[in-house]
């Protein structure tokens, strides 16, 4: 069940050999209990609650990203916008959230 959660937010299928390179040795370190992994997945945003009704909003930890350092990298914190046209009805859910935080992100 963890690889296919980490398969989920992990690129693994990305078009740039590199970015699956790197996604494939972050889950197999993750599924091995690397430290530096962990504290990865720790600091990771995930699929955030009310999310159908438009709160996508999950910057995970900015501490958490940048305490993570291997021999080879230090942790960033990065914000993502996700373009993805597999939840053509999110855009209507969103308009019809009658919350008053809402923040427009473009799927």
């Amino acid at each position: 069940a963890l690889f296919y959660i980490l398969s989920y937010y992990s690129p693994v299928d990305a078009v740039s050999e590199r970015c699956r390179n790197d996604s494939n040795m972050y889950v197999e370190a993750v599924l091995n209990y690397d430290l530096w992994a962990l504290q990865m997945f720790d600091a990771s945003s995930k699929l955030q609650p009310g999310s159908l009704v438009g709160n996508l909003q999950g910057l995970g930890s900015f501490d958490g990203c940048l305490d993570v350092s291997t021999q080879t990298f230090f942790g960033q914190h990065c914000v993502v916008e996700i373009l993805d046209d597999r939840f053509p009805n999110l855009q209507k859910i969103r308009k019809s959230n009658n919350s008053k935080t809402y923040f427009p992100i473009q799927w």
